[in-house]
C-alpha cells in the first residue's frame, strides 16, 4: 500500500515572512538585571477581619459551622470517645 504524502499548504516564503525580524525582539534595557531575584515584590498587606466584606465574613462563618457540624456528627456516631470528643458530646447532651 503506498503512503499518502500530505502537502504543506504554506510555502517556505510565507513561513519566512511570518517570522519576526531579529531587531523586533525585545531586549532588556542596559544596566538592568533580568533575573527574578533582583526584582523584589512589596510585602503582602497584613490580613485583618475588618478588611473582609460582610458576604465574605458570612462565607467564613458558614464554612466554620459546616466543619463543626461534620466533626460533631462524627463524634456522636463514634463508638469510642477521646477526651475532646467526650467533652463535646457531654456538652451537647447538657444543652439538650
Amino acid at each position: 500500500m503506498p503512503k499518502s504524502v500530505s502537502k504543506n499548504t504554506r510555502s517556505t516564503s510565507a513561513r519566512a515572512n511570518s517570522r519576526r525580524p531579529a531587531s523586533a525582539k525585545s531586549k532588556p534595557a542596559a544596566g538592568r538585571r533580568t533575573t527574578h531575584t533582583a526584582q523584589r515584590s512589596a510585602p503582602a498587606p497584613r490580613w485583618s477581619w475588618q478588611s473582609l466584606s460582610p458576604e465574605r465574613k458570612l462565607d467564613v462563618a458558614g464554612v466554620a459551622l459546616a466543619i463543626a457540624g461534620l466533626l460533631t456528627l462524627l463524634s456522636l456516631l463514634s463508638g469510642q470517645h477521646g477526651i475532646l470528643t467526650q467533652w463535646w458530646v457531654d456538652t451537647l447532651y447538657q444543652l439538650t
